[in-house]
């Protein structure tokens, strides 16, 4: 500005040159998707309280309450997602339809190693053990960790295993997503988990053998147990996913196989 209090033109173009030099820091876009990673971990947690109550027998439809030690239920709540696959089974000795849990054997080296970081903390990737953490040595590790050795001891070679998986018997979506490839699962639960929030779907809230009856079929419940697609991309867009299409096929795989094994 001059002497006179005229405004010259250069003060202008000092003003444009002081208004860059502060910078107005980058808006956050809401809209962002948050990580694999996080979509893996939510699964995990939504999963893990599923599972408790199934090996319990807390989950609706079931037949009889279980006692789990609460040792149990730990490693259960934070490794069941990974560690275990449940699947339908015709009993014929007793004509019997139930589920069975047995340990997932198709888990990679990476979900290996996320998983007994899980249960033993962060060190244990950093000694010995670690060169077990792999698909290879995967039997080994279990033997060798009392929490796995403990689970199959007490949920898959008891006396009253039998028994156990009549009365754990019951048709939940998310016991379906537990027959699931362990790939496909993390984005299979947090579908099944919006959709039981909003109603859409939900688990069976009587014994099996007496909402099988008339034209209440498998096929009809399995039906009323599937998600909406909409539920499967809703969670693909807000974590990042790319890959839907197989997560949903796999889904309605697994229940192929509860229709061709319960029908």
């Amino acid at each position: 500005m001059s002497n006179n209090g005229v405004k010259m033109p250069i003060d202008d173009k000092l003003g444009d040159l002081e208004g860059e030099g502060k910078k107005k820091e980058p808006e956050k876009d809401s809209s962002a998707s948050e990580s694999p990673n996080t979509l893996v971990a939510k699964a995990r947690e939504v999963m893990g309280n599923v599972l408790v109550d199934y090996f319990k027998g807390n989950l609706p439809g079931q037949n009889q309450q279980l006692n789990i030690d609460d040792y149990c239920s730990e490693t259960i709540k934070k490794a069941g997602f990974d560690l275990f696959k449940i699947v339908p089974r015709f009993n014929k000795t007793n004509r019997r339809k139930v589920l069975v849990p047995h340990f997932a054997n198709d888990l990679n080296d990476e979900q290996i190693k996320e998983m007994v970081k899980i249960v033993c903390g962060e060190y244990i990737l950093k000694t010995d053990a670690a060169n077990l953490a792999n698909k290879k040595k995967f039997k080994e590790l279990m033997n060798l960790m009392p929490e796995f050795a403990r689970l199959r001891e007490d949920l898959f070679f008891s006396d009253k295993e039998t028994y156990a998986n009549y009365y754990r018997t019951t048709l939940h979506p998310q016991i379906i997503v537990m027959g699931m490839a362990s790939e496909h699962k993390p984005l299979a639960t947090l579908a099944v988990d919006r959709a039981m929030d909003d109603k859409c779907i939900t688990p069976l809230i009587a014994r099996l053998d007496i909402c099988l009856t008339g034209t209440n079929t498998i096929d009809k419940i399995l039906m009323r147990m599937t998600p909406p697609s909409n539920y499967f991309f809703e969670v693909a867009e807000k974590y990042g996913a790319q890959e839907v299409i197989p997560v949903i096929n796999n889904f309605k795989a697994v229940c192929e196989v509860y229709k061709n094994e319960w029908k």
